[in-house]
């Protein structure tokens, strides 16, 4: 079992810190520059820079790097240049270098054929002169090169020349010519074909949009008007509509997809840059925030999340600083350039490609590839991995530790988008297939909300709590199962803190905890079916979990479930415990009543099927009631369609209302009571008064060990009393992971006593046999199976000794009978009596 760092983990979550930049080559490989640009070969991935050389007049000079180390192609022309941008044409593999002549303003360009410069454009300026904005290069896939650059008069320049050097050789593009406010135009050449623009098209207003080549003016593709704006430099993505401005009204970066606004960042001087690999599809965002640092964001483009990626610790603050942000066509990954102590250095952010794999590992911990193919080389964020899944991957398993969602801002969550996915937790991290995975001893996988890791209260208003996650999980798909993780302290404004789901199907939840989880609405898990997707029934399944003092305002405070129309859902809640769960006292709206757990038929032709079988109910508390409201610790209600639910084998009890009276075990809220509640074999500190079908069922002191310990003690009245039958297939141990039906009848609640000795305790049981029995020093496991663990508990459930070996020492233990569990390697297990003398 492997120690976690916790507090780092919580304090680093919400940056992706599994990869990192890397040096390109040697550092400050040029001679001092005053501008610089990058391109890259995407046949080998050899990468070439174009620079003004400072110390030679500012002429162009251009290095390349063949992977190992920086050479120098050499000088491209006599002239001294700045804006300078280099790229290689697919046509025929030659270098075009372009750059504004600061003698004349004209535009120039050459190309380079392996051996030699050779001019391309010669002093190109339309009667114009080049403002001081960057050049940018495309190219046709015959060859033809098209150098872009901005006029004096705003107008964007594109000079054109085709291989066999036929014309035309210039192609003026204008924009708004006869606006009166026509103050600035900034553009970005992004494709042969076409280009981004932002302009001023009043005093205090303007547009972003993309244009085609030669269309006839303001023929925008689209346009996105900015009232009350000064749009500065623009950025765009070639093959979409997404594109970023600077708003230097408000100091803003904005992010939009064509018309649709996106997202902001406060920032300054209007560098920016937008671009995107294929390796995972995401946009990769650069700009200087408000103090002048670059800032390099990931966005996903499937729900415009954000994550901020590793800073290079780079400022804009210096007038002379340059920096150009690129993605290799060749490998996929981000490049920046920029100007390091007066020269160029170049470093590399590796983006990992999604690996198509059934299986994907997560591990806090994990020091590898960060691809998620190994416990080796797992993902270090679940975030990351949930971002990566290839198109084949159904399941993620996640080792112990925290793990807290990173995104935007409260929009942060683990989003769960696909169909028929798995999500398992409790695993150590040496696990080769689930059956390995020993939950009762491995630290916990947590899904933490508490990003600073200082709440001091449940209460969702409480000031501690502001920033914590506002839902844990979001499941935005069918068909999801989450199994072994621990969901603590998520504070939502509306719905569903740990779990939200809405108008999705089939749910199961095993083994888990839900703890500290809070709502201004309604608790923990949020669950509202939708049949539209699926004409039939869908289940929704609960077993082997804890809910511990969670908090909402109405409906329930652990689990909330509602139907659609025309849903048929079919539920089983077995071997849970609730407890301390309850509504905050800051609430005050008692009007929609309150319980623990609440299914509620909400909409027409639609019904549950409900089972809920073997759980604890104890210490929860719900406000009184008021008007036809009816708190209670189980709500039972329907509106327009049918609620059959049955409750065995259950303990209802020292629940209480605000009032302090008891809690009525099942009620209806505000809404009518179910069509018929079966109770059978439970106990209810109200005997379920309210109800009529009602067996073997009572008000009976369960006699729990105490007063945070829910398991029973001897003589408990739960003891033997359940139902066998009522068990669900599978379930084959108590909340313990212990025998679940133990002296040939279960008793009732989340655990299982074990206290009453019996001759069958000391016989051959699933190949196994322990003795002596009793036993003064050494006891003896004899078993035709291969032993895994050997553990031996209390009465009263502490764990006295873990062992691997089939001979344990007990000497030490004082006189008294005890239990032994025995794991095999299979993970199969029995539990034992045994005298200790």
């Amino acid at each position: 079992m492997k120690t976690r760092l916790l507090l780092l983990t919580l304090l680093f979550g919400t940056f992706t810190f599994a990869q990192t930049w890397t040096q390109v080559g040697t550092t400050q490989f040029t001679d001092f520059a005053s501008d610089g640009a990058i391109t890259f070969d995407a046949a080998n991935g050899d990468i070439y820079v174009v620079y003004s050389n400072v110390l030679d007049a500012n002429k162009t000079y251009v290095e390349k790097f063949d992977g190992t180390s920086w050479s120098t192609i050499g000088l491209v022309s006599g002239d001294s240049a700045d804006n300078v941008a280099i790229k290689i044409n697919p046509f025929n593999n030659q270098l075009v270098v372009a750059y504004r002549n600061t003698s004349n303003n004209g535009m120039y360009a050459y190309k380079y054929d392996g051996t030699s410069w050779s001019l391309i454009f010669t002093n190109v300026n339309g009667g114009l002169t080049l403002s001081d904005h960057r050049l940018q290069i495309q190219f046709n896939a015959t060859g033809t090169v098209r150098v872009a650059g901005r006029l004096s008069n705003q107008k964007l320049l594109i000079a054109e020349r085709a291989t066999d050097n036929t014309g035309p050789n210039l192609v003026e593009v204008l924009i708004n010519p006869n606006n009166s406010f026509n103050n600035d135009h900034r553009y970005d050449f992004t494709a042969f074909g076409e280009y981004y623009v932002s302009q001023e098209t009043g005093t205090n207003s303007g547009l972003t949009g993309r244009k085609n080549v030669g269309s006839a003016n303001n023929a925008f593709d689209f346009t996105n008007f900015i009232n009350g704006a000064i749009p500065k430099n623009i950025s765009g993505i070639s093959d979409s509509n997404y594109h970023t401005v600077y708003n230097l009204a408000f100091n803003e970066i904005r992010l939009y997809n064509g018309n649709t606004f996106v997202t902001f960042e406060n920032g300054s001087g209007g560098l920016l840059e937008l671009r995107k690999s294929n390796n995972d599809g995401f946009l990769y965002w650069m700009y200087a925030n408000t103090s002048e640092d670059i800032v390099f964001k990931s966005i996903d483009p499937t729900d415009n999340s954000k994550t901020t990626l590793p800073s290079l610790g780079l400022s804009n603050s210096n007038a002379d600083f340059f920096i150009k942000m690129a993605v290799s066509e060749f490998d996929g990954n981000l490049y920046a350039l920029y100007q390091d102590g007066g020269k160029i250095s170049v470093q590399k952010y590796n983006i990992v490609a999604p690996l198509n794999l059934p299986l994907m590992y997560v591990d806090a911990d994990a020091t590898g590839a960060n691809d998620g193919s190994s416990w080796a080389d797992a993902y270090a964020s679940l975030t990351d991995c949930l971002d990566n899944l290839g198109a084949s991957t159904n399941e993620i398993w996640v080792a112990d530790g925290a793990y807290t969602p990173t995104g935007n801002g409260s929009n942060s969550t683990f989003l769960i988008d696909r169909n028929n996915f798995k999500i398992y937790g409790g695993f150590d991290g040496t696990e080769t297939q689930l059956s390995d995975r020993d939950l009762l001893n491995n630290a916990p996988t947590i899904f933490e909300g508490d990003v600073n890791g200082d709440d001091n209260s449940s209460d969702p208003y409480n000031s501690t709590r502001g920033e914590n996650i506002e839902r844990l999980l979001h499941m935005d798909a069918n068909d999801f199962e989450i199994d072994g993780v621990t969901f603590q302290n998520g504070n939502a404004d509306n719905f569903g803190s740990a779990i939200f789901s809405d108008f999705q199907i089939g749910l199961t939840i095993r083994n888990c905890k839900f703890l500290n989880n809070s709502a201004k609405q309604v608790g923990a898990i949020y669950h509202k079916v939708n049949a539209t997707i699926n004409a039939g029934s869908t289940s929704f399944i609960v077993e082997n979990c804890e809910f511990d003092n969670n908090v909402g305002r109405f409906w329930g405070t652990a689990i909330t479930l509602e139907t659609s129309t025309n849903a048929t859902v079919n539920i089983s809640l077995t071997n849970n415990l609730f407890t301390n769960n309850s509504n905050n006292s800051t609430f005050t709206d008692n009007s929609s009543g309150s319980s623990t757990v609440y299914f509620m038929v909400d909409q027409s032709n639609s019904s549950i099927n409900g089972e809920i079988v073997n759980c604890t109910f104890a210490n929860n508390s719900n406000f009184v009631s008021s008007g036809t409201a009816d708190s209670s610790v189980i709500a039972l209600a329907q509106g327009q369609g049918t609620n059959n639910t049955n409750i065995s084998n259950c303990i209802i009890y020292g629940n209480s209302l605000t009032n302090n009276s008891i809690t009525p075990s099942v009620g209806k809220m505000n809404a009518t009571i179910a069509n018929q509640i079966v109770v059978l074999n439970s106990i209810g500190e109200d005997n379920f008064s309210n109800l009529t079908f009602i067996s073997n069922s009572s008000d009976a002191n369960p006699l729990f060990e105490s007063n945070t310990d829910f398991r029973l003690s001897s003589g408990s009245p739960a003891i033997d009393l359940g139902d066998n039958s009522k068990l669900p297939s599978g379930i084959t141990t108590d909340l313990d992971g212990n025998q679940r039906v133990f002296n040939t009848t279960v008793d009732m609640g989340a655990y299982e006593f074990d206290a009453t000795l019996s001759n069958t305790d000391f016989v051959n049981e699933n190949n196994f046999k322990i003795y002596p029995n009793p036993v003064s020093e050494i006891l003896t496991i004899s078993s035709e199976k291969q032993i895994k663990t050997i553990e031996i508990y209390s009465l009263l459930g502490s764990k006295i000794i873990k062992i691997q070996s089939n001979v344990v020492n007990v000497s030490t233990l004082e006189n008294g009978v005890y239990l032994i569990k025995i794991t095999d390697k299979s993970n199969q297990q029995t539990t034992k009596r045994f005298i200790k003398n």
